[in-house]
């Protein structure tokens, strides 16, 4: 996961995440997010355009012993990635 973050904050060096939601059954975190930033750098095949990114994800994050050991994560580019 770090690794995917360092490439968002070099394609978008104002990266955000704002969490929509958050749900917790068992031990299991759902987290719905949109993550935005500007494309100022090559992002997903695309060269930088300066323009607003915006997209929708979401984690499950399985917790044990109050960490984190699995993430599962999903992003819908073809029906929410828009460069504005």
């Amino acid at each position: 996961m770090a690794g995917q973050i360092a490439l968002f904050r070099h394609a978008m060096p104002d990266y955000n995440v704002e969490h929509q939601d958050i749900t917790v059954q068992g031990d299991k975190v759902a987290v719905r997010n949109t993550v935005s930033g500007t494309h100022q750098g090559a992002f997903m095949g695309h060269e930088p355009t300066g323009k607003r990114i915006e997209m929708r994800t979401m984690d499950v994050h399985q917790v044990r012993d109050g960490k984190i050991v699995t993430t599962w994560h999903l992003e819908d580019r073809p029906g929410n990635f828009r460069m504005r």
